[in-house]
């Protein structure tokens, strides 16, 4: 089966989609709802906003779920062992295994630092 690329564009949209939820009401700036710079999101541990969660897996996969369906996933499960994604200071959100920091994945969304 050919595997399907996903340009890093609708990745990005796909995250400042998610990302936007989380800060459009006031109780959306609550801190367990932000991964700021240089913070992580360690395995089997989400992020929620009303129907949405933001999932990092215990599989190693990242994914965004609503109503418990998933809409969106980095594909990464199965490619490593306790993982965790990291919101790094330019803006490049990257999933990495736990004991060699090895990079699984990431959204190649780095830019100037950011916040």
């Amino acid at each position: 089966m050919a595997s399907i690329a996903i340009q890093p564009i609708i990745i990005s949209a796909l995250l400042y989609f998610f990302l936007s939820l989380l800060v459009k009401s006031p109780a959306g700036c609550e801190a367990e709802n932000i991964l700021y710079s240089d913070e992580a999101l360690y395995s089997g541990n989400s992020f929620q906003y009303g129907s949405y969660s933001f999932t990092m897996q215990e599989d190693c996969n990242l994914v965004v779920y609503k109503n418990d369906s998933s809409i969106w996933a980095s594909g990464t499960d199965g490619m490593g062992r306790n993982c965790y994604c990291r919101m790094q200071s330019d803006g490049n959100l990257v999933v990495y295994e736990h004991d060699t920091d090895r990079v699984i994945w990431a959204s190649n969304t780095d830019r100037d630092y950011g916040n």
